[in-house]
């Protein structure tokens, strides 16, 4: 499949294949998250195609913070560029619920299936997926989903990795290009460990804390059950003591029995080490 199909050269070289298999298309999809690739890709449909022939929608939903649903709310805005989202009820399904290491296999299967039946309804001829090439040298079970869907990934069939995208959304003043990743709030939590309502609501909550009270930008709630590990920049570190006891109170009161502050600190994707 050309959607599989990676270029070399230039990244000049590798921007116009992207924009040649979104120009095939005549009317996209696009499954828009407000991160930076998702919102590179949104502009490179909306400048090829047109706002009318692009529709973004972003997946909304206890895993996913309400904060990121708005932000791609209002970069869909920015962009002028239709917006919807699909509210999900993953809690409900057990093939999720039960986390198991290909729990993304699962969940990407019925966002982008939900997202093939709205194309399908007005008339859309593609779904496209903002995977990039680095993509496909990590763990990330979602892609088979999306292959088995026929979902097209114009940025990873192009070869553009996430610093290119980077270089490309700063050079079309992108307002997020230098925004950190923020997967889903899954991806706190150890596989095989049960996903419920109230950790999605600590890690939330927790996540907010380190964000708004303390100043991370970048951070992660890793959540295991009754205790909480938190994980900071490394140039962060280590915390003044002061501080990181008021840290470690302040999530506690969230119904944690145990927080730590890890020495390590961010590390984008730590709990997938376990698989290795």
């Amino acid at each position: 499949m050309d959607n599989q199909l990676e270029h070399t050269g230039s990244l000049d070289d590798k921007l116009a294949a992207c924009k040649d298999m979104i120009c095939s298309k005549q009317r996209v999809v696009v499954g828009f998250s407000g991160g930076v690739d998702s919102s590179l890709l949104l502009y490179l449909a909306k400048t090829s195609l047109g706002e009318a022939n692009v529709l973004a929608v972003t997946a909304a939903g206890y895993f996913h913070h309400p904060s990121e649903t708005a932000l791609a709310g209002k970069l869909a805005s920015q962009l002028a560029v239709p917006w919807q989202t699909i509210n999900m009820d993953s809690l409900q399904d057990e093939k999720i619920i039960s986390n198991p290491p290909d729990r993304c296999y699962w969940c990407k299967k019925l966002i982008f299936s939900m997202m093939q039946d709205i194309a399908q309804k007005e008339n859309y001829s593609a779904v496209l997926s903002g995977a990039n090439a680095d993509d496909a040298s990590d763990f990330r079970p979602g892609l088979r989903a999306e292959d088995e869907l026929g979902i097209l990934r114009p940025l990873l069939a192009a070869g553009i990795t996430k610093s290119e995208i980077r270089r490309l959304a700063r050079k079309f003043d992108l307002p997020n290009f230098d925004k950190p990743a923020q997967p889903c709030l899954a991806s706190r939590i150890p596989y095989n460990t049960r996903l419920t309502k109230k950790a999605f609501e600590q890690i939330k909550a927790g996540e907010d804390i380190l964000k708004q009270h303390f100043g991370f930008d970048e951070c992660r709630l890793r959540h295991f059950s009754h205790s909480a590990s938190i994980e900071l920049p490394l140039d962060r570190l280590p915390l003044p003591f002061e501080i990181q006891m008021q840290i470690i109170t302040e999530i506690r009161l969230l119904g944690f029995d145990e927080v730590s502050i890890v020495p390590h600190g961010f590390r984008s994707g730590s709990l997938n080490e376990a698989l290795l």
